[in-house]
């Protein structure tokens, strides 16, 4: 399916360091603004956003912004295929048409950022991707921007590589060209998370511990006082998380 995905506009960004997202419409409304403002300041991060079936009010946004951007859109897809599919490969008994409609329209929002970096990365990228829902809190310290960009990186949840905030070294092309194959070859069926766990589960990357990133969901008696230290917050949206 994403081989059929036409990518619009210009990413300016390939050949230097930068952060990509991707996102839909809904959430670039609701996050882009907090998301490209605190990076843009804090950590002065060229960026690029991916968004899908946006509107020529988000299109001229951009624009005016001066912001790398490219976009796709979703009117050639045949949406009862892939629930199809989606169902053979993963079940989702009891889960009706609608539902699984909103998972699989954002599962392609969170997986085009992925798609489109592996389109354009070789051996001398460097790429950070970053949920569009989290946003900096502090600028890193120049032994923490050289520890997040001399390697892979990724934050870990339960043992789980999480897509939220990573680092991809250019070291590392022959990875994620397998990512490309496999976003390629089974689509909506295999999630970012599982594409990066299949491609990078047995790598050597860089740890992005607490101190770097904490998440909204995670609650404890310090939390408070634990989120206002680390570099990234991440707002935690539900798109994609549950039915």
């Amino acid at each position: 399916m994403f081989s059929n995905m036409t990518l619009q506009g210009q990413h300016l960004l390939t050949r230097q360091t930068h952060m990509a997202t991707s996102t839909d419409e809904h959430y670039f409304n609701r996050y882009f603004d907090r998301w490209h403002g605190s990076f843009t300041r804090l950590w002065q991060c060229p960026m690029h956003c991916h968004v899908v079936d946006p509107s020529p009010a988000t299109l001229s946004k951009l624009a005016r912004l001066s912001v790398s951007h490219t976009w796709s859109t979703t009117n050639h897809i045949n949406w009862h295929d892939q629930l199809s599919l989606l169902r053979s490969a993963h079940g989702y008994a009891g889960v009706d048409d609608q539902h699984l409609m909103n998972f699989a329209r954002n599962t392609l929002c969170q997986s085009m950022r992925f798609y489109e970096m592996c389109m354009n990365f070789d051996a001398n990228s460097s790429v950070i991707i970053a949920d569009i829902d989290a946003h900096a809190q502090h600028p890193p310290t120049e032994s923490q921007w050289r520890a997040l960009l001399e390697r892979t990186a990724f934050s870990l949840h339960n043992q789980r590589l999480m897509a939220t905030l990573c680092h991809f070294h250019g070291r590392d092309h022959g990875r994620v060209a397998h990512m490309l194959s496999q976003l390629e070859q089974r689509g909506l069926t295999c999630p970012d998370q599982l594409v990066i766990k299949q491609s990078f589960g047995d790598a050597d990357f860089a740890n992005l511990d607490q101190a770097w990133i904490r998440h909204q969901d995670i609650k404890t008696e310090k939390d408070a006082e634990l989120h206002g230290r680390c570099l990234v917050f991440h707002a935690k949206g539900t798109r994609g998380k549950k039915f």
